[in-house]
């Protein structure tokens, strides 16, 4: 964050900006960052998304959506009386929710780099834009950083809806 000003890192995060800046002033200039996050923990892609990190969240979401189709094939198979053995079964519901746990963790250990690296390549975009005036680069950086709370409503609606379905 060398060329990049606090005040415009700030600006960017906006939420808990205090928490990420201690953070990456802690472990700056390692080259294996990282840094526990309970709440990348917790949420994992929620989290991700909430942070507006949209493309990083498509590849946890897809790797998320694989395991969840390769442990379902196995539910499909046996109820459709296939040679399948139960243990198999097993193995690959268990492997799904390996991997899926995995990118929980994943997150929870990485989550604070990939902000930070987020937030290092927004911001220099933005310089690299040269935009005039200070009001109209820090509306940029306010637009552009931040946090999606409507991404967090959405989630939570998904969620109960998919807990009720799979009640009923």
């Amino acid at each position: 964050m060398d060329s990049l000003s606090k005040e415009e890192t700030r600006i960017f995060i906006c939420k808990r900006s205090d928490y990420y800046l201690d953070m990456w002033e802690r472990y700056a200039g390692t080259a294996y960052f990282k840094g526990w996050n309970c709440s990348t923990l917790l949420f994992g892609v929620i989290w991700v998304v909430y942070r507006k990190m949209y493309k990083e969240a498509a590849i946890l979401f897809g790797i998320q959506l694989l395991a969840a189709a390769i442990g379902l094939m196995p539910l499909l198979l046996l109820l459709f009386n296939t040679t399948l053995q139960w243990s198999v079964a097993h193995l690959i519901i268990i492997a799904t929710n390996v991997i899926t746990f995995g990118v929980s963790v994943y997150c929870g250990i990485f989550g604070n780099k990939l902000y930070r690296d987020k937030t290092e390549r927004t911001l220099k975009n933005i310089q690299d834009l040269h935009v005039e005036g200070e009001q109209q680069q820090r509306q940029l950086i306010e637009r552009k950083g931040g946090t999606n709370d409507t991404i967090v409503v959405i989630c939570i609606i998904v969620t109960v809806i998919a807990l009720l379905w799979s009640i009923l």
